[in-house]
């Protein structure tokens, strides 16, 4: 199910989130990490937006 999908993700997102972003870049030590971050931070912020391109 394609809602069960989201929710899945939002929770990982939600997750992602609530660690600070240096913390992030230590899990991540990949170049685009910042914008992993951005996107994943954005994507909360806008999930109407971000559902419709999943």
């Amino acid at each position: 199910l394609p809602s069960l999908q989201v929710k899945k993700l939002e929770i990982i997102l939600s997750l992602i989130l609530r660690m600070p972003f240096m913390e992030f870049q230590c899990m991540y030590p990949i170049d685009n990490s910042s914008l992993i971050y951005f996107i994943t931070v954005y994507c909360q912020i806008a999930p109407k937006i971000f559902i419709l391109y999943i």
